[in-house]
């Protein structure tokens, strides 16, 4: 019964300590301790020693003149080595696995670079189409593929513009949008539907589905794809199997880049 009861005192100290830096994180100047302690109704005496160890361990400062506290950078070298030992491939590799394993289908995985998109991972399976665009490192034009249009859909209408302006909207196959209003509408059908489409855009014969990825920012950070021979990918199979998979597998990216779960709690399929 005691471990137990230390087991619990010590989740819940564990949990005001990430309240604390997060309140601190969330405001921008300096805050007094009685302001932190009655907006997260912990008690000052119990507040002063949390900061008091958080400032001994430097993740925390306070104003010699001011006495408030404030977060230091040292935080920062957690995001540093998040970002060099487990970068986009490291995680999205087993989900790209599972995908092509379930669906029988190529999946990728697409970061933003400029105006194009590029792709940073790739699994193809045994029957996919040989001579595909896609390649890790390769780029695509944003208009005419399912993940670009992705990040498409974060641009605001003066990004959109600039966009078509410098880069037009280049006919690849005879399906492909290069009509601005026509992309401007699919654009926002992407951002309430939550996923998008390459019907043979891109290439002949080759159809992509790609849903995004969220970050700790809450913001589109990459776009996860599967893709296959228009014979491989029914419209039945596609608002099936494909999107269901596709969207778990978003959820649990997502939840792994640090993304809050109230951004997919009011979606519905």
């Amino acid at each position: 019964m005691a471990n137990n009861e230390n087991k619990e005192r010590n989740s819940q100290s564990t949990e005001k300590v990430f309240l604390i830096l997060e309140h601190l994180m969330n405001n921008r100047l300096p805050v007094r301790l009685q302001d932190v302690s009655d907006e997260l109704k912990i008690p000052q005496p119990t507040l002063l020693r949390y900061f008091n160890t958080l400032v001994r361990e430097n993740y925390v400062y306070q104003d010699e003149d001011t006495k408030r506290y404030a977060m230091t950078w040292k935080i920062c070298r957690f995001s540093h080595l998040l970002r060099s030992s487990m970068g986009i491939r490291s995680i999205v590799g087993p989900y790209l696995n599972r995908l092509s394993s379930k669906l029988n289908l190529s999946s990728c995985v697409v970061i933003l670079n400029g105006y194009e998109s590029i792709y940073v991972d790739l699994v193809e399976t045994t029957g996919g189409m040989p001579n595909t665009l896609l390649r890790i490192g390769k780029q695509a034009p944003l208009h005419s593929t399912g993940s670009g249009k992705i990040m498409l859909s974060t641009f605001s209408e003066h990004e959109f513009d600039k966009y078509v302006n410098g880069k037009g909207l280049i006919k690849l196959t005879e399906n492909t949008i290069t009509d601005k209003d026509r992309l401007k509408k699919e654009l926002n059908d992407i951002r309430i539907r939550r996923y998008a489409q390459d019907k043979e855009e891109c290439e002949p014969c080759l159809r992509c589905i790609s849903v995004p990825v969220y970050d700790y920012t809450n913001g589109i950070a990459a776009a996860i794809s599967v893709f296959g021979h228009v014979s491989q990918i029914s419209d039945d199979y596609m608002t099936g199997e494909v999107l269901q998979e596709l969207f778990q597998v978003s959820r649990e990216v997502s939840h792994k880049f640090g993304c809050d779960k109230e951004v997919w709690e009011d979606f519905k399929m």
